[in-house]
């Protein structure tokens, strides 16, 4: 119940309000009695109108007041332009016409200017102010503000952005406010150089390929050691002992061939995930095969 009485409450004062303005409003039209004839005789406009007309030059009249006690100088100058036009009353325009004049020479500006770490001046720049875009490029114009502290925050293409806050003095005309951006390129890692360093070694390829080629070989070798020792256990016991000397050469090649594939798949995989070539200035592979064994060797040097 409280609630409601203070709506009524409200919703009468406002009325009241609305009624003092339209006795003002008929008021006026009464005293500028030669402009209320102009408009008289003008078929296009209405009585309603005319009044209507009137409460919206008292509203910016009032507007205007208020808005400048508030620091609103930009909005402010706009109600006391509206006000001062030909067609609100007199009484009106004698105060809102220097009103407007007043405020233009108090309203302060600022330049935007934007500079690289050489010192270049950068134009394609963005410029928002409290968070409302004040220009979308950088022209050296003026751009008017109201006075008090803003927060500014200057973007643009491969650049990276920066925030900033700065106070405009109220009729402080043509303000500098100059900033340095930083290049977005100079914190980003180059997409080319990462791929340099992430692609596999040509070197990983060949040791891949000789490792498949070991394997191959080992089964070769493998298999043909196989066949001679099955033609061996089929002559037993009159078999003649320089069959022997071939199978032992086939097992041998198979087990050198075996080892040099996993080596060097082993080292395919390993220069493939560390990025880079491990190649040395030197670097020697050598193989010896004896009917007593094989040697398989690799030295490199730095």
């Amino acid at each position: 119940m409280a609630f409601a009485s203070r709506s009524d409450s409200a919703c009468r004062r406002a009325s009241r309000r609305r009624l003092l303005r339209g006795l003002s409003v008929a008021l006026l039209l009464g005293a500028a009695s030669p402009e209320r004839s102009a408009l008289a005789s003008d078929p296009v406009h209405s009585d309603a109108e005319n009044v209507e007309l009137k409460n919206q030059c008292a509203d910016a009249y009032e507007a205007t007041q208020r808005l400048r006690a508030e620091g609103k100088l930009l909005e402010a100058r706009k109600n006391a332009i509206y006000c001062a036009q030909s067609a609100c009353p007199g009484i009106l325009r004698r105060d809102c016409a220097p009103w407007a004049s007043e405020l233009g020479a108090s309203i302060p500006s600022a330049i935007f200017e934007a500079r690289s770490k050489r010192g270049e001046a950068l134009s394609p720049v963005r410029v928002q102010v409290d968070g409302k875009v004040t220009a979308e490029t950088l022209d050296g114009r003026a751009r008017e503000l109201d006075p008090g502290r803003h927060e500014l925050l200057f973007s643009g293409p491969h650049l990276v952005s920066k925030r900033l806050e700065f106070v405009m003095l109220q009729g402080s005309q043509m303000q500098r406010v100059v900033v340095v951006l930083d290049e977005a390129q100079e914190r980003t890692l180059d997409t080319r150089s990462a791929a340099a360093l992430r692609r596999i070694p040509t070197l990983s390829y060949v040791l891949a390929g000789a490792g498949v080629a070991g394997l191959a070989s080992f089964a070769y070798f493998g298999s043909s050691g196989n066949a001679k020792k099955s033609d061996l256990q089929q002559c037993r016991p009159g078999c003649d002992s320089a069959l022997r000397g071939p199978l032992q050469r086939d097992y041998i090649l198979a087990d050198v061939s075996l080892g040099i594939g996993l080596i060097a798949l082993g080292l395919s995989a390993w220069t493939a995930i560390a990025g880079q070539s491990p190649a040395p200035r030197q670097a020697v592979l050598e193989v010896r095969v004896a009917s007593e064994g094989g040697l398989l060797a690799y030295r490199r040097s730095f």
